[in-house]
């Protein structure tokens, strides 16, 4: 099975465009429509399991304060990289606030693409993929 959305993205043809125009052999565009489609997903499963189900659950148990303190903590642990267990943690507790504050599981699940988004562009610029 597949894992990636077989659909174009309105980058894809452009991206394409630029690499002929420029000679670009490997210049990391050429999945664009991969990371452009599959950016929300991961990002939706984690909100629906860490907000919507973990925090909520622990919310009505513990109290706002310790729910936002647990559910942070598991999310970072549960991207298994101890040096990012703590920013992770940290961008978890952020989203749970998010979520909480707005009733919107949605403010959480685009705050987290969004910061996907980020992470990954940075991650590209790091590695000189685009400039």
């Amino acid at each position: 099975m597949n894992p990636y959305l077989e659909l174009p993205s309105p980058a894809q043809s452009e991206a394409g465009n630029l690499a002929s125009i420029y000679g670009l052999e490997n210049h990391g565009l050429a999945n664009l429509h991969r990371v452009y489609w599959n950016l929300p997903t991961p990002a939706l499963y984690e909100e629906i399991v860490f907000r919507g189900v973990v925090f909520s659950s622990l919310r009505d148990h513990w109290g706002e304060g310790r729910a936002l303190l647990v559910s942070s903590a598991l999310f970072g642990i549960i991207h298994l990289s101890p040096l990012n267990m703590i920013p992770t943690g940290f961008i978890g507790l952020l989203l749970a606030r998010a979520f909480s504050s707005t009733r919107s599981l949605w403010s959480a699940v685009i705050a987290h693409c969004v910061y996907n988004s980020i992470a990954l562009a940075l991650g590209l610029l790091a590695t000189g993929l685009i400039r």
